[in-house]
């Protein structure tokens, strides 16, 4: 928005196309023809990003097409474990979306960043995302659990138990959810991750700190 209200939109490359897969299979089918046929992909989530990792980098870098993958479509709650305090939901749902879903069940997903109108689950860990709920959550590798990611070769994800719950700590080589977050999409697309939820608190506290009138002084900006 900065830019166009600028003018200056016109000095940066825009995608060649952008594509809005459905679910994972299409993600797959994506990336597969993106391999033969020399494609560049960048996963779009909300577009609230501030390391500029979803624009495009110029032609003298990247001589390849680029096509933006917005994975907004995706935005289902899969299956919740209530017994064990998961839920299994697909990437691309925002988190304005998610906290309601999951309030309506009765519980909160305890992840609060100032972008939750926007921002999706799949671009938290990808910017390895913190929260003003953090004290008592924790932030966003603190409450995923597992992840499912498209990758050049296939779907990768480490339950492959088919259940709907997800392992405690695990020492068995990389650690595919440690290797995605902060990866900010470098190592493939995020379809879906499996979450921590907890029960809605019994009540909600909200306080504010109002200042007289007289309290408040506006001044003139300066001038060099």
């Amino acid at each position: 928005m900065f830019m166009i209200r600028t003018g200056t939109l016109n000095t940066i490359r825009l995608p060649d196309a952008v594509i809005w897969p459905a679910d994972e299979t299409e993600v797959e089918a994506l990336i597969a023809l993106s391999v033969r046929e020399s494609w560049c992909l960048i996963p779009f989530g909300g577009g609230t990003n501030v390391s500029h990792s979803t624009r495009c980098p110029p032609k003298s870098l990247e001589p390849r097409p680029i096509i933006s993958v917005d994975i907004k479509l995706m935005d289902r709650i899969l299956w919740i474990n209530e017994e064990d305090g998961v839920a299994h939901v697909q990437a691309g749902i925002t988190g304005k979306c998610l906290a309601s879903e999951m309030e309506l069940r009765g519980y909160t997903i305890g992840h609060e960043p100032d972008s939750i109108e926007f921002s999706t689950l799949g671009g938290w860990i990808a910017t390895k995302a913190s929260g003003m709920k953090r004290n008592k959550y924790g932030n966003i590798e603190d409450i995923v659990k597992d992840v499912r990611v498209a990758g050049p070769k296939g779907m990768i994800w480490q339950n492959k138990s088919g259940k709907k719950s997800v392992h405690g700590r695990v020492s068995t080589g990389i650690d595919l959810l440690s290797l995605m977050l902060g990866s900010e999409g470098g190592f493939g697309i995020i379809t879906s991750a499996t979450i921590k939820v907890w029960p809605m608190p019994e009540c909600k506290e909200y306080e504010s700190l109002i200042l007289p009138l007289s309290l408040i002084h506006i001044s003139e900006p300066t001038r060099p």
